[in-house]
């Protein structure tokens, strides 16, 4: 008479085969989330590298229309609109740039003149990321005047800012100049960085 039942050999053959199926789906599916997420942080990079070139090329354009130098706060001058160090950061009343008017809308929230929305006062916290000091103010006011000692925003090396970026303004020859903006990210251990670059030209 033929057995029909399973030897204790076939079934730990089954569950062997099925543990191995499972752990290789499993790691399947951990290594499609991870390169998802890894694709729409560099998407996100290069959108924040091109918003960058965007920036100078728009204060390029903005002294056409105001009988400016074509390089008014386009060259790393002092006391000009600066680029936000990482994020948006600085940029308080959400222009695009940093300025001492952006500082100036800080001092006037704490003294209760001007009220801020919330994206405003996330921009407006450049010092830890959490509170909305006179401090930051005069953080704002410091990088946008170049001291040595404010090259950027405290705010940037903390877990508040997840991209950093930065930018580099070449005059490449007199009616050139060389903008290249990099975007750098830490995600699952590793570093990352997108790179966007472009020439400006004075053809006024």
């Amino acid at each position: 008479m033929l057995n029909k039942g399973f030897t204790l050999i076939e079934v730990i053959v089954a569950i062997f085969l099925l543990t191995v199926g499972s752990v290789g789906a499993f790691s399947l599916v951990q290594s499609i989330i991870s390169f998802s997420s890894l694709a729409v942080s560099r998407l996100e990079a290069v959108y924040l590298a091109q918003e960058q070139l965007e920036v100078v090329r728009n204060t390029r354009d903005t002294n056409y229309l105001e009988g400016s130098s074509w390089l008014d706060g386009v060259t790393n001058d002092c006391f000009v609109p600066s680029l936000p160090p990482c994020d948006s950061y600085g940029d308080v009343n959400m222009d695009g740039v940093v300025t001492l008017e952006d500082a100036d809308m800080i001092s006037e929230f704490l003294s209760y003149i001007i009220s801020l929305d919330e994206i405003q006062q996330n921009r407006a916290k450049v010092i830890d990321g959490e509170n909305i000091t006179i401090t930051d103010a005069l953080y704002i006011a410091q990088y946008v005047g170049c001291s040595p000692e404010r090259t950027t925003l405290p705010v940037c090396s903390t877990g508040f800012s997840k991209f950093q970026r930065t930018t580099s303004i070449n005059l490449a020859q007199d009616n050139i100049v060389e903008v290249t903006a990099n975007v750098s990210w830490n995600e699952r251990g590793r570093s990352h960085e997108a790179t966007a670059q472009t020439n400006l030209y004075n053809w006024r």
